[in-house]
C-alpha cells in the first residue's frame, strides 16, 4: 500500500489536483464498502515493472488498481446506455477490482477476468477468472469467442494492462469476427485510428483518460 501511495503522489500532476481529491474520496468509500485490502496492492516484477512501460514497445504493466472514481464514471455510462445482460471482459484483471465493483452495482452482469498472473482467487457466482497469457492470441481468441454473445451488451475492458499493440490486435480480431461490443480504455492514451470504432464517451484527466468506443 505504501508503494501505491507513492505512485499516486508521483502521478498527481497527471490527474490534476481536483481529480486527485475525488480519487482519494472514492478510494476511502471503496475501502469501507468492500474492505478488500488486497485491491490496494501495487505489484511489479522484472517483466512487469512500472518503468518498463515507459521504456519498451512491448510490456506488461505492473498491477495497479483502477481508481474507484473511474469505475463510478464507467458504471454511470453503462447505466445511462441501459446495458442490461452485460457480459464484461476484463483483460489484465489483476485482483479484479472492476468485478467486485460492477457486480455490486448491476444485477445482470457476467464477468470474465483474464490475466497471466490472476491474483484474485475468489470464486463467485457471476464471475470467472482465467489464467492465460493474452499474447497467445490463438487461445485468447478461442476464449473470447465463447464468452462474447450476440443479443448481449458485451464490454471489453482495458485498464492500461499491457502495450497498445496487443490491445489493438485483440480489438481488430474481434471486429473482424463481426462481434458487437463496447470497448473501455482506461489510461490508454494513444489515439484509436480504426474507423469502425466510434468514440461515444471521453473523460480527460490531464494526462490520463477514460474512453468508451462502440464498433
Amino acid at each position: 500500500m505504501i508503494k501505491l501511495f507513492k505512485l499516486f503522489i508521483f502521478n498527481i500532476k497527471n490527474y490534476g489536483y481536483i481529480n486527485s481529491i475525488k480519487i482519494v474520496f472514492f478510494e476511502l468509500i471503496g475501502f469501507i464498502q468492500y474492505f478488500n485490502y488486497k485491491e490496494f496492492t501495487f505489484i511489479e516484477g522484472n517483466k512487469t515493472s512500472y518503468l518498463n512501460s515507459k521504456k519498451f514497445d512491448t510490456y506488461n504493466t505492473a498491477y495497479i488498481p483502477t481508481p474507484y472514481y473511474f469505475l463510478y464514471l464507467i458504471d454511470a455510462q453503462l447505466k445511462f446506455r441501459k446495458m442490461n445482460q452485460c457480459r464484461f471482459i476484463d483483460l489484465g484483471c489483476g485482483y479484479s477490482r472492476p468485478a467486485n465493483y460492477f457486480i455490486s452495482k448491476q444485477k445482470n452482469i457476467s464477468y470474465l477476468g483474464i490475466d497471466i498472473y490472476p491474483y484474485d482467487k475468489n470464486k463467485k457466482k457471476r464471475y470467472k477468472i482465467l489464467k492465460q497469457d493474452l499474447r497467445n492470441l490463438k487461445k485468447t481468441k478461442t476464449i473470447l469467442d465463447k464468452f462474447i454473445r450476440e443479443n448481449h451488451n458485451n464490454v471489453i475492458f482495458f485498464s492500461d494492462p499491457f502495450d497498445i499493440k496487443l490491445v489493438f490486435r485483440i480489438l481488430d480480431f474481434l471486429n473482424l469476427k463481426g462481434k458487437k461490443f463496447f470497448t473501455v480504455l482506461v489510461n490508454v492514451n494513444k489515439k484509436f485510428i480504426n474507423k469502425d470504432f466510434k468514440l461515444i464517451y471521453l473523460k480527460n484527466f490531464n494526462q490520463r483518460s477514460i474512453k468508451i468506443y462502440k464498433n
